[in-house]
Parts: C-alpha cells; sequence; structure tokens
C-alpha cells in the first residue's frame, strides 16, 4: 500500500500484482441466478395425466375385470364339453367323464362320443348326460372344451 503524506488525495493502493487492489467481495462480476420453478407447480403434461386418471383408471378396470373372467372360465368353468369322451372308464375320455360326474361337477358336461368310423348310429346316453357326435351339435357358450384324442379325430361334422 502506498503511504499517504498528508498533500493531496492518498495513492491508489496497489495489490499484489502492482495494479490496484479489487475487493473480492464487492468487485467481482455477478453470477447468474438459476431460477427455479414456482413451488407446486406441475408442468402442462402433468395437469394433463391427472385430468385423464379417471379414463385410465376405467381402462385398467375393464382390463383387470376381462381377465378375471377368462381365468375363471378356465379354473371355474360353467359348462365343459369333452371332445373324445367315452363310455369305457379306463380310456382318457371316459375317466374325465367318469371323473367330473363322481366329483358331482355342478355344471353341464357335454361328452362328444363318436360312434364309430362312417357309422351314424347314436351313441349310448351315460348316466342322463345327451352324448353329441361332433364338436358342430354342442350348445353355444361353452366356458371349456377339452380335446382327449388326437386332433385329426376331432371333426366339425
Amino acid at each position: 500500500m502506498g503511504v499517504s503524506l498528508g498533500n493531496g488525495p492518498p495513492p491508489v493502493p496497489t495489490g499484489m500484482g502492482g495494479g490496484p487492489e479489487k475487493d473480492c467481495a464487492t468487485d467481482r462480476p455477478e453470477a447468474p441466478v438459476a431460477r427455479l420453478p414456482k413451488p407446486f407447480t406441475l408442468p402442462r403434461a402433468s395437469r394433463q395425466t391427472r385430468r385423464r386418471a379417471p379414463v385410465v383408471q376405467y381402462v385398467r378396470e375393464r382390463m383387470e375385470a376381462d381377465i378375471r373372467s377368462a381365468t375363471t372360465a378356465l379354473l371355474r368353468p360353467g359348462s365343459v364339453a369333452i371332445i373324445g369322451a367315452s363310455e369305457d372308464p379306463s380310456l382318457p375320455g371316459g375317466k374325465l367323464l367318469h371323473n367330473l360326474i363322481s366329483g358331482r361337477y355342478p355344471g353341464p358336461i357335454y361328452p362328444v362320443i363318436e360312434a364309430g368310423p362312417g357309422s351314424r348310429e347314436p351313441p349310448k346316453q351315460d348316466l342322463a348326460h345327451r352324448a353329441y357326435h361332433s364338436i358342430a351339435e354342442l350348445p353355444e357358450g361353452l366356458d371349456l372344451a377339452v380335446l382327449v384324442q388326437p386332433p385329426n379325430r376331432a371333426t366339425a361334422t
């Protein structure tokens, strides 16, 4: 720093680099200020999503109801068709038919029993269940159809 002799203004103080001293706290340039969004203000997309929330909730509930309905039809069917049923309980189709009847299945059971190749004689009626010749004769609205024979034997006629 310079020394004052009392005659005139004091000399300009010098910094370490030989130039005038600077006050670092007041002589620095202004730093940019980050502007934060107003608190509790949702962006425009969030407001739109909030308006759509009831629609999204409705669609989600409908999808869950459809999945439950499909799962229920598979795991707790209201009616069962046994394609390839047999009156002989030693065969797979007969065993399934026998198990459903002896297990007191509560819904309708529709056995599809082919009489034989080329034969159109009606199959025997087993335990008061009407037996059908083909898949085409089955009523609409079945919940579950179980195929218990090779696919080449299941005909739609």
